[in-house]
């Protein structure tokens, strides 16, 4: 789909832009509207006035259904999502109760971006996320480096 974008972008201005750089202006184009989604979406799921009923959280094909279902009977994308995130965020506790809550807690990953994720699992758990000081959804690369770093200063040192 790209590749057409640009070959018509080409064609029609062509003249006035190297085909590099058109690349790479609709390169920066496409990478501005996903963002863009992403933010909105982040808080849409919190603009309703009370949770509506769960969608399943156990398999994503049943929670798809049930969304377009949703969207087909006239129910807004506002309350569909706040569905599917109440769904996972409980789904989330649910996996957290196995292995114990602790006091403390943070939240990594793209899903720490969530903000409407991040208010129903504090909600659903009775206490307040810590927030990293870093951008959450690069801290899980951080710590694998990091690890990484260690075990080869271990063998450094072992040889």
């Amino acid at each position: 789909m790209v590749s057409l974008a640009i070959l018509a972008a080409n064609q029609i201005i062509g003249s006035f832009m190297p085909f590099h750089d058109l690349k790479q202006k609709i390169k920066t184009i496409e990478a501005e509207a996903r963002r863009d989604v992403a933010r909105a979406v982040r808080e849409l799921s919190l603009k309703v006035r009370e949770e509506p009923s769960l969608i399943s959280s156990t398999c994503v094909v049943f929670a798809k259904s049930e969304a377009s279902s949703l969207l087909r009977e006239g129910v807004s994308k506002e309350e569909v999502l706040a569905a599917f995130i109440s769904a996972m965020s409980r789904r989330v506790v649910s996996l957290l109760e196995r292995i114990g809550i602790e006091k403390e807690f943070g939240i990594t990953g793209g899903i720490a971006k969530n903000k409407g994720m991040i208010v129903r699992l504090e909600r659903e758990l009775g206490i307040k996320s810590l927030s990293p000081a870093i951008d959450p959804q690069i801290v899980g690369a951080l710590g694998a480096a990091l690890i990484a770093r260690s075990i080869v200063e271990k063998k450094k040192r072992g040889s």
